[in-house]
């Protein structure tokens, strides 16, 4: 563990955030454009 394991956690934490956002991003898209998610 230690500083590796701190770094991989931020990592996949920075990634978590960043792929919701994406998601969200993409269906706020979808419904003001009313195209179905693909």
């Amino acid at each position: 563990m230690g500083w590796t394991g701190r770094r991989i956690y931020n990592l996949n934490l920075f990634y978590a955030i960043r792929g919701l956002t994406l998601v969200h991003h993409n269906v706020a898209s979808a419904a003001k454009v009313k195209l179905p998610l693909h």
